[in-house]
């Protein structure tokens, strides 16, 4: 008969037996210098894999693993105890056993035989003790395994026993989990109103357990605040660890470092009376999105819905519930407040946004928010998509002559060492460096080609002439790529002390236009508070990438210190040290301009320049990708910008469609009719009315309105526009309420 088959596993113990009885037998026939020898290269060898990193100590393992570690030590201890006192106790039963009695002593007795074969007939012993156990232990563990299937087995056959009869068969018996789950479902309902978390509106912004996916909500409050007050609403005796425990994955404690801080104020204003709206049970969406979804065709919002025009949706209204009139409603917004402050000992008035919370009847509030604020916000969300949608059209269908540039400022990089001394590190002696970044857009043979640009300067100004200076090398490797470039797009925000001014207007005619030798300049203007985009993204690379430098042991002290690291670290963006004598240049140039502010440059989100008039600008109200740059466009027009200079006299300082009213009169120049209304206007009244309704700038206003008391502008157009109904400016004897809320 075969002998039973061993499987892997006893293999595996059989050769591992048979190395250590042949390494045990080898150590028994070394004398005591080999011996020595012997664990001294074992002592050397184990320093060495120690040093290696192939033997950890317990310090190096987690917490986790070190508990593992010191339990598996403590069952091997008593596994030896156990062993010693076996063994012993064997010897000592052999001794007893087999031991014959004593006899008399004689001469011929030998006392040395008999003890060696009593340790020969332990040594047996014990080696047959040994063999049986390790049989034992096998049969053991080979039991535990089977006892474990069967006890998986009978889990799964096992069927959910119900208590109840077939009377109620939706019903479910949840025994003694029943009231643990119930508070659960207490908690987790409390933390998801709006009162105690908020939830977040990217669509990133999400988590994931256990195969669900949720949308990230923070708390509003402590969650030991949060406790007491779920305690008095809910009267449910739990305890504090338990309402932490219980609180869902989705909502998190809010993190200061991932706060939002470039939000919009027009959509976070909006918002804002949306939740206030809510709270008060007046309206039912949650958000100004979704309300403004509500009144226009369902799926992706349409500019035409939000124009007003969809044949479909334009006469939608908001639902709005019951409410008292005379109910008190509080909001918070974000307003622009002129605070008088010290600096110095000096008194100064400056600006400052704050927020702050108001109190309005219920039924002032409304009125003002479907009358006034939801319009805008309408007119806000228009001018967003549409400029989306044109930018992404341009982008994608660029020609071989084409070339768009987005651009953008950086915060400004201060400079740092990996190790400062305090009055360093406290003080303000180290320099700061300005970053302008770019991204470059190009037909290339398949697809679009795309290049990273940063460039640096140690001049903090973000003036037209700084960003001229900063387009410079640029243009220059543009013109090495494209040799025929004949049509220059520029993306950019729209601050009025950056891109969007009367100066940058003159440079774009008078200095890039010249350096880049092409027919026609495009630029475009994102909508304020939404110019977020890709140069966002390189400038946070550059940063991260210094710091990781300085992170790493490196020093940053200055401006070249910063170029020589990011053209070391990073190979993908084309770093560019800024050359401060055209500084100079450009200011000479700018400083023949005698062109006057545009009334409306707030409203400007396209200008276009052509060769063949390079002293006309023409704005728009939205990009437009259908009309030619030297035509006037049939959708979004706003007026022409004539630059003037020292060297004319005769050509006028600024002319609008409000100036000459005749040459625009038959055509409004407008898409949509929500623009149709003249937005150039020349009174102060007007200009008042502006702020009000489109928002207002301090640095273009101030220059407005200085400009217009230096020079009194043609009351017959004024007049005439006034007659015309189109523009209605608001009454000075507007109601108190609605001065002291908006």
């Amino acid at each position: 008969m075969a002998g039973k088959k061993r499987s892997e596993r006893e293999k595996k113990e059989r050769l591992k037996e048979q190395k250590r009885t042949w390494i045990r037998k080898k150590r028994e026939k070394m004398t005591e210098a080999e011996l020595e020898e012997r664990r001294q290269k074992d002592r050397e060898r184990y320093k060495k894999k120690k040093e290696a990193g192939k033997i950890k100590s317990i310090k190096d393992y987690t917490p986790r693993m070190q508990k593992t570690i010191r339990k598996s030590w403590r069952e091997r201890a008593k596994t030896h105890r156990n062993k010693l006192k076996l063994l012993k106790a064997t010897e000592q039963r052999l001794i007893n056993d087999e031991t014959p009695p004593p006899s008399p002593t004689s001469q011929s007795s030998t006392p040395s035989s008999r003890a060696s074969l009593g340790r020969r007939l332990a040594e047996r012993n014990r080696r047959r003790l040994k063999i049986e156990n390790k049989h034992l232990r096998q049969r053991i563990l080979h039991l535990e395994n089977l006892l474990a299937n069967k006890r998986m087995q009978l889990l799964r056959t096992r069927q959910p026993r119900n208590i109840i009869n077939d009377g109620l068969p939706e019903t479910i018996v949840m025994g003694r989990k029943r009231k643990q789950i119930e508070n659960k479902e207490a908690v987790r309902k409390f933390l998801e109103k709006d009162e105690c978390s908020r939830i977040t509106s990217g669509k990133k912004e999400t988590i994931t357990k256990n195969k669900q996916k949720k949308q990230i909500r923070f708390l509003n409050d402590t969650m030991l605040n949060l406790y007491e007050k779920f305690k008095e609403e809910t009267k449910i005796k739990m305890s504090y660890a338990l309402f932490c425990r219980f609180r869902p994955f989705w909502v998190l404690v809010p993190n200061v470092n991932k706060r939002n801080t470039c939000l919009c104020v027009t959509h976070t204003n909006m918002e804002m009376m949306v939740t206030a709206l809510k709270k008060a049970a007046i309206i039912k969406e949650n958000s100004a999105i979704g309300l403004v979804k509500s009144i226009c065709c369902a799926g992706n919002l349409r500019c035409d819905c939000l124009a007003r025009q969809c044949n479909f949706c334009k006469n939608k209204s908001v639902n709005l519930n019951k409410y008292p009139n005379d109910m008190m409603i509080t909001c918070e917004r974000w307003i622009t407040k002129k605070i008088t402050t010290t600096i110095k000992g000096q008194v100064k008035l400056c600006q400052k946004t704050v927020k702050e919370s108001f109190s309005s009847k219920s039924e002032v509030f409304v009125k003002i928010f479907l009358e006034d604020k939801l319009p805008k916000f309408i007119k806000h969300l228009l001018n967003i998509i549409s400029q989306h949608r044109v930018l992404t059209k341009i982008k994608n269908e660029l020609a071989d002559d084409e070339a768009l540039l987005h651009m953008d400022f950086s915060e400004n990089y201060n400079c740092k060492y990996s190790a400062e001394v305090q009055s360093t590190h406290f003080g303000g002696s180290k320099p700061q460096i300005s970053l302008h970044t770019s991204v470059l857009y190009l037909r290339g043979t398949d697809k679009i080609s795309i290049n990273s640009f940063c460039t640096l300067s140690k001049n903090l100004r973000h003036d037209p002439v700084l960003i001229c200076t900063h387009l410079k090398p640029i243009i220059d490797h543009i013109k090495y790529k494209v040799p025929n470039l004949r049509t220059m797009h520029f993306q950019s925000d729209g601050p009025s002390s950056q891109y969007r001014n009367k100066s940058m207007f003159f440079l774009i005619a008078k200095y890039l236009s010249k350096e880049l030798g092409v027919d026609n300049i495009i630029w475009h203007f994102s909508e304020t508070g939404h110019g977020k985009g890709a140069p966002d993204g390189i400038g946070g690379c550059v940063k991260r990438t210094a710091d990781a430098f300085v992170a790493t042991g490196g020093d940053i002290p200055d401006f070249e210190a910063l170029v020589s690291c990011l053209q070391e670290k990073c190979k993908g963006i084309i770093i560019l040290p800024i050359d401060d004598t055209y500084v100079d240049d450009i200011s000479n140039i700018l400083s023949t301009s005698t062109t006057r502010p545009f009334t409306g440059t707030l409203l400007i989100h396209q200008l276009t320049w052509n060769k063949t008039n390079p002293d006309v600008l023409h704005a728009r109200r939205l990009s437009c990708s259908i009309c030619e740059t030297n035509q006037i466009c049939s959708h979004h027009e706003i007026g022409l910008i004539y630059l003037t200079y020292k060297q004319t006299d005769n050509i006028p300082v600024l002319r609008t469609s409000a100036d000459s009213p005749s040459e625009y009169s038959e055509s409004p120049h407008s898409e949509y009719d929500i623009y149709k209304n003249p937005i150039a206007t020349t009174s102060r009244t007007s200009i008042d009315f502006y702020r009000k309704c489109y928002g207002s700038d301090s640095s273009s206003d101030e220059e407005i309105f200085e400009s217009r008391k230096q020079t009194p502008l043609r009351e017959n157009v004024i007049n005439t526009k006034r007659s015309d109904g189109n523009l209605q400016s608001r009454s000075n004897n507007t109601s108190s309420d609605e001065e002291n809320i908006f």
